[in-house]
């Protein structure tokens, strides 16, 4: 790892080792070893949108028909519903 030839698995989170892979591999990655030598940091550039528009919520009667096992839920316009 601080070498620049490996980078750390998603599974080694659950190891007791996890903190030592981390840091070994932060510390390849600011001294730009192997694997590391073109790696630009995006997650620091990305910034999330600002949705400024209001939300706009126009509820609607309706009759649900079906719930299934899975939870999948059917449902009909209130109006379309004829008694």
């Amino acid at each position: 790892m601080e070498n620049g030839l490996a980078s750390v698995h998603f599974s080694a989170e659950r190891s007791n080792y996890f903190r030592q892979l981390q840091s070994a591999e932060d510390q390849a990655k600011s001294r730009r070893l192997k694997i590391w030598k073109n790696f630009e940091d995006v997650k620091d550039e990305i910034k999330p949108e600002e949705d400024v528009s209001e939300r706009k919520v126009e509820p609607k009667a309706v009759v649900v028909t079906e719930v299934t096992p899975e939870l999948h839920v059917y449902v009909q316009f209130a109006k379309d519903v004829s008694n």
